[in-house]
């Protein structure tokens, strides 16, 4: 069980960050043999990149017109948003979670290790968007695409 939950960490991780470089500027549909890819490429001089969870004060959002709520009471408007993770019934994330540099809850008995490959991938795409991109082609050749995540994309008002 533990492998099997194993895997399909792994191919959130290769979700999510395929959701990072498979985009233009603005999203986009595409199809990568059977599977559908939603992409958006997010512009960090103009905007920024977060996962959502919970308010500054533990209430978790839920749901995207929440989300679009808190981020709009924070001055910032909500550009793109979708899935980024898998969740318990209660909310909970199964698995590592990360939200502004530290770690969350995690329902993978001893799992740890994602955020060093988050580390490496955000290394790898400063360095090299080409190499990453054939990198996660491969990658995708063995994910099938997954229904229950939430990554949001959020831009900054100035």
């Amino acid at each position: 069980m533990i492998t099997e939950t194993r895997t399909h960490l792994h191919r959130i991780f290769s979700v999510l960050l395929t959701t990072f470089l498979f985009a233009s500027t603005h999203h986009a549909a595409g199809q990568y043999d059977d599977m559908r890819i939603l992409s958006y490429i997010v512009d960090p001089e103009a905007q920024e990149l977060h996962f959502y969870w919970k308010d500054e004060y533990g209430v978790i959002l839920e749901n995207f017109q929440n989300l679009k709520d808190y981020v709009e009471r924070k001055g910032k408007a909500l550009v793109f948003a979708t899935n980024g993770g898998m969740f318990k019934q209660d909310f909970s994330p199964l698995g590592l979670f990360i939200q502004n540099g530290k770690t969350g809850e995690s329902g993978v008995p001893g799992f740890t290790g994602d955020h060093q490959k988050m580390d490496l991938a955000r290394e790898k795409l400063a360095n090299n968007r080409k190499s990453i991109f054939n990198y996660l082609r491969r990658q995708m050749q063995n994910i099938k695409p997954l229904r229950s995540c939430l990554v949001v994309t959020q831009h900054l008002h100035t």
